[in-house]
């Protein structure tokens, strides 16, 4: 078995979260491979670009003939065909450039959360379309910059090369696919509270620091600085109502809509070839 994987805020890991705000933040990419799912048919060969850890890729290989999961990291893709590799669910390491397979095999791609890390953009999503049959399909997610960057700023998540806002992303995505829709992931009111919390607490941090020092604070370093602003944040009443939020909120929390996709938390790109 392939050394465990860490929990991070571009690689989520079911079972590891330990807050209402990452429970939310797993619930809504889980909720992108549902939707995906339901319009996908039972004898359909899929692949994913940017499966980290696998689940999603997994989630695909019960509903679907052929799924197969690529990612950059060696360690992440031996990682998800230890725990989810199986007939019919495979995974691969890619050089994040050229897909390895011919064109027009397969009948679906997904790819959640991962184009706004790809600094050649066009070049992704016209990769993806090579690979797809005619009348293929892609089902894309993304962060929704409208509520996330001012114009003219760069993202503050460092792994982040743009966030599009949805005129943005359908541009990128008409270039490849002739029938294209963007869709907006909001929460119910309880869920969307809490994430647009989280995303306004962010962008006070990032207002105290104007010079981006911490673009150079290690990954791990961060992510114990954010457990414990998060720790010291919660009240004793908080931490109580906290112990029910496994409870509380689902994935059946999210939806997606092309209505006032402006307030959405993630953009969902629905295209066919």
């Amino acid at each position: 078995m392939s050394h465990a994987l860490r929990d991070t805020s571009e690689r989520l890991i079911p079972g590891t979260q330990t807050s209402v705000r990452q429970h939310l933040m797993y619930l809504r990419h889980r909720f992108a491979y549902e939707h995906a799912i339901a319009h996908l048919a039972p004898q359909a060969a899929v692949i994913e670009v940017g499966c980290g850890e696998g689940y999603g890729t997994n989630m695909l290989a019960q509903h679907v003939a052929r799924v197969v999961g690529l990612d950059v990291d060696r360690q992440t893709v031996e990682y998800a065909g230890d725990k989810y590799g199986c007939e019919g669910c495979e995974f691969r390491v890619y050089d994040g450039r050229r897909i390895p397979f011919d064109d027009a095999s397969f009948d679906a791609a997904v790819s959640f959360q991962v184009i706004e890390h790809i600094e050649d953009d066009a070049h992704y999503v016209a990769e993806i379309s090579r690979v797809l049959r005619p009348d293929g399909c892609l089902f894309l997610s993304t962060p929704n910059g409208r509520l996330r960057v001012k114009p003219g700023k760069r993202p503050w998540n460092r792994h982040h090369v743009r966030e599009y806002n949805p005129a943005e992303l359908a541009s990128v995505l008409r270039r490849d696919f002739r029938d294209v829709h963007v869709l907006g992931v909001r929460g119910s009111d309880e869920a969307q509270r809490i994430e647009l919390q989280r995303v306004k607490d962010i962008l006070r941090v990032v207002a105290l620091d104007p010079l981006n020092l911490r673009s150079v604070v290690p990954e791990s370093v961060r992510q114990l600085i954010i457990r414990v602003i998060e720790k010291r944040k919660r009240t004793e009443k908080a931490g109580q109502e906290e112990q029910s939020w496994r409870e509380r909120f689902n994935v059946r929390d999210y939806f997606a809509s092309e209505e006032r996709v402006d307030e959405s938390l993630d953009l969902y790109g629905v295209c066919r070839k």
